[in-house]
């Protein structure tokens, strides 16, 4: 059973009486602030998935409009407070879900880049090893964008062939 008293509130069990201490509530409000910030800074796909209730969803839609620093600021804990009324619990297991999700696509990224990497230091056997990987890669086409990236330097069509041998390697490590 709960009793309100005051801002805090009494939880009255067994024998026993406990009062959550004004501080402790403000750590909570604080890591909503937090939390509404975290979700500020996420993009308006993202929000979608994260199965927010309405209200939150408008607040978050508002905060694309904010640009002062101070409204901003204000505007986060009007998020915390909305986020304590929905269950931030589920929100909070939706961005950790969500925060693994970007850390395994930013170490497949770097696996790419390291491969195409290691293909412009030491193509031969570099190309061994990914065809012993990937045996079904198109060596002829790893190759010629290999030789255009180390042949011209750092032109523009370095580059592009840089990105292009990015794109495949991304495609075919993915499979």
């Amino acid at each position: 059973m709960k009793l309100q008293r005051g801002h805090g509130s009494l939880e009255l069990t067994e024998g026993s009486t406990s009062e959550v201490s004004k501080s402790q509530r403000k750590r909570e409000m604080l890591a909503l602030q937090q939390m509404g910030a975290r979700l500020m800074s996420l993009k308006p796909s993202q929000w979608l998935e994260l199965g927010l209730s309405s209200s939150v969803m408008q607040a978050l839609d508002e905060s694309l409009r904010i640009k002062g620093q101070g409204a901003r600021r204000r505007h986060e804990r009007r998020l915390g407070k909305l986020l304590r009324e929905a269950q931030p619990d589920a929100v909070e297991r939706a961005l950790s879900r969500m925060d693994g999700s970007h850390d395994e696509e930013v170490r497949r990224l770097h696996r790419i880049e390291s491969w195409r990497d290691r293909l412009l230091t030491d193509p031969g056997s570099a190309m061994q090893a990914l065809q012993e990987i990937c045996p079904d890669i198109d060596r002829q086409q790893v190759e010629q964008l290999v030789r255009v990236a180390l042949s011209e330097g750092q032109s523009n069509r370095a580059r592009v062939a840089r990105r292009k041998l990015f794109g495949l390697l991304s495609d075919v490590l993915t499979e």
